[in-house]
């Protein structure tokens, strides 16, 4: 795009003057745009159409709270590499992790490509900067075999413990464990099909989304164990509803709190590290506990393909294919 047309630009969004006069580099009206401008347009206009809504809170939350106050004063068509590699520097300085600042290079590089291909600035700056290589702490740990029976056998004797066999014998995601009914799952045929997943959102409280991909949403065969462990469980909350009475909040849920509602993730979060300290567990991300799945299951007498078919996959080794 020539200079004129681009100094023709502007961002008219509702928080243009309000984040001009905080000096947040917007460049007023007939001005050539800044940094600023194009990232408060793109986050309020494009991305919203492009992703969920939860997606669109970590960008809001990055955008405002580290790109803008860090690039934001320079004009889109003058930002360069330097000024990346500055903002990344001050990120880390600040104590921020690599894996937190690659997120935001990432955040900067798909707003930028969009501007790119709408003529606002001749290439994305982002493509030409190295962000931050993750730190092997920020990479994905699995427990072993031995520590993942540590946490089952801890676990057994805890409500919900059917949650953990299900986390680490079938690799399914915390949302997607969290979001499961009973109606997804086929005691008779040994198989759980995930369908669904649960999420918080802002002024929204927990919604339940359908998978992004058709992958995600797939049928998993249950391995003898842990079918025996659902059985248990069912009958362990058959007797809470009955506890419960009225009170009773019917969602279907397979794993619920005591009236039937569904969990909160930090609630879940705070359950699993609690699990690990009675187990004598060194702290693992529960995420990162469903990476021996494939194992567990091989150690039931599954069949290797069919461990391997259940395994989610791993997003610092997948390829693309």
């Amino acid at each position: 795009m020539s200079p004129a047309k681009l100094a023709g630009w502007s961002w008219k969004g509702p928080r243009a003057g309000a984040q001009a006069q905080h000096g947040h580099g917007h460049g007023q009206r007939g001005l050539r745009p800044t940094v600023a401008d194009w990232l408060e347009h793109w986050l309020t206009t494009i991305a919203p159409r492009r992703v969920r809504q939860r997606t669109l809170e970590s960008y809001e939350s990055a955008v405002r709270s580290r790109l803008i106050p860090g690039i934001g004063r320079h004009r889109i068509e003058r930002l360069r590499p330097e000024h990346l590699d500055q903002l990344y520097t001050d990120l880390l300085d600040a104590d921020y992790s690599p894996a937190t600042v690659l997120r935001y290079h990432r955040i900067l590089s798909r707003a930028l490509t969009v501007a790119v291909q709408r003529g606002h600035v001749p290439r994305n700056v982002a493509a030409l900067v190295d962000p931050p290589a993750q730190r092997q702490s920020d990479i994905a740990t699995a427990l072993d075999l031995d520590e993942a029976r540590a946490v089952l056998e801890a676990a057994a004797q805890l409500r919900n413990s059917a949650r953990w066999s299900v986390a680490l014998a079938l690799g399914l995601r915390q949302s997607e464990a969290l979001a499961l009914q009973w109606k997804d799952i086929d005691l008779l045929t040994n198989t759980l099909t995930v369908r669904r997943s649960i999420h918080r959102v802002r002024g929204g409280g927990l919604i339940y989304e359908e998978p992004k991909t058709r992958r995600s949403q797939r049928t998993l065969a249950l391995p003898l164990p842990l079918v025996a462990a659902l059985h248990a469980h069912k009958a362990a909350q058959l007797g809470e509803r009955m506890l419960a009475g009225s009170e009773w909040h019917d969602e279907d849920l397979v794993f619920a709190q005591a009236n039937g509602r569904p969990i909160d993730k930090k609630a879940d979060h705070d359950d699993w590290t609690r699990l690990l300290q009675k187990a004598g567990i060194r702290h693992v991300r529960l995420h990162d506990g469903r990476h021996p799945a494939a194992t567990l299951l091989l150690s039931e007498n599954v069949h290797p393909r069919v461990a391997e078919g259940t395994r989610t996959p791993d997003p610092h080794t997948a390829r693309p294919t």
